[in-house]
């Protein structure tokens, strides 16, 4: 549990370093990438859940920051810190938690199905919220 929680709070540093040596991409403020993986990070250490899931959050977190910081150099769109904020976020976090439902008594996964269960629990979410925003 300890080395899972340590894994991911690595991960994690990759976005705020970004943050403060490149500029935030999506204007949002520095508070933005540290909070949300306190909050996964702390989400998992008092529900005491399987192995790695921690990591698979954190990282797909990070994959989510670091495909919206290239969206933004790329279209450079000024909203597009609301759409993570507003479609994105809620869809994964829905999914996520109907992970931790899932395996909250399932304390017989390997380290690997742990990280992609949980990291494709995330992406699911996502990719659902994602696609209302585009829906619209």
């Amino acid at each position: 549990m300890e080395m899972d929680i340590e894994t991911a709070c690595l991960i994690s540093a990759a976005a705020p370093i970004i943050v403060i040596l490149n500029g935030d991409y999506l204007y949002i403020g520095l508070w933005y990438y540290l909070l949300l993986p306190a909050l996964i990070i702390g989400a998992n250490y008092f529900l005491t859940t399987a192995s790695n899931i921690c990591c698979g959050m954190a990282l797909a977190l990070q994959l989510s920051f670091f495909i919206f910081f290239y969206w933004q150099h790329q279209i450079n769109q000024g909203l597009l810190g609301l759409i993570h904020i507003c479609f994105l976020l809620p869809s994964a976090a829905i999914s996520s938690t109907a992970g931790f439902i899932l395996l909250k008594n399932n304390s017989a996964l390997s380290t690997l199905s742990g990280l992609t269960y949980d990291f494709f629990s995330f992406a699911i979410g996502a990719t659902a919220g994602m696609a209302i925003y585009f829906s619209s």
